[in-house]
């Protein structure tokens, strides 16, 4: 790949050499077309799964809707695109940065403390080529029990490892801000918040943030 881009088109920063990007195409034509969203989950699943033998007893996390944190700094990243054609589903592209061996020092200014590395963390270079199999064998793994038709498993093990339910949150759409407790994700992998005022809205999109406990 010659670059990366995260959600909305906004550019991911991906400096050659010490990380991994990669997309993989997928063409789910036996998924019903509902599901499709859940690919993203599965793959945020796959690569905490993927990448915890390496992060030994530092926990990785999952931030809805595509980020893998790492004592609150995120380490990885997913971004899902899909080309239709009617109502049938040609294929999805998974797009996924790991940042694998950058140093600490060199991150710019405004990712200093929001962004992390598995070589900052555990203090170990690791060779890219062998993330990559790691993930993608838990990837493949995910994929194919979507696919059986176990949405409800896929949905849990996303739920086990999520930092996000439970905690208020704050979530920024293109049209209001939204602030609640979120409580749950539906069966499209949308984020199921409770307002202070007790209704309920589920959040397609917006960017996402925990606010501190009041």
């Amino acid at each position: 790949q010659s670059g990366g881009h995260g959600r909305t088109g906004r550019p991911w920063y991906s400096p050659a050499g010490v990380n991994l990007y990669f997309s993989v195409v997928l063409r789910p034509h036996t998924l019903a077309p509902k599901y499709i969203p859940l690919i993203t989950l599965v793959a945020g699943v796959a690569l905490c799964r993927g990448l915890q033998p390496l992060l030994g007893l530092h926990p990785a996390r999952l931030k809805w809707p595509n980020d893998v944190q790492v004592e609150g700094r995120k380490v990885a990243g997913v971004l899902t695109e899909m080309s239709t054609t009617g109502s049938q589903v040609d294929y999805v592209v998974v797009g996924i940065g790991v940042n694998c061996n950058h140093p600490a020092a060199m991150w710019p200014k405004e990712l200093v403390g929001q962004a992390a590395s598995l070589y900052e963390i555990t203090g170990e270079v690791h060779p890219r080529e062998q993330v990559l199999f790691q993930l993608l064998s838990h990837l493949g793994a995910g994929y194919h029990r979507l696919l059986r038709g176990e949405t409800a498993e896929c949905m849990a093990s996303w739920k086990r490892l999520a930092i996000t339910l439970g905690q208020r949150v704050t979530v920024q759409r293109s049209q209001d801000t939204l602030v609640g407790v979120a409580r749950d994700i539906d069966a499209s992998g949308a984020l199921v918040v409770k307002r202070d005022d007790g209704t309920w809205e589920t959040v397609v999109a917006g960017d996402l943030s925990v606010r501190p406990a009041e």
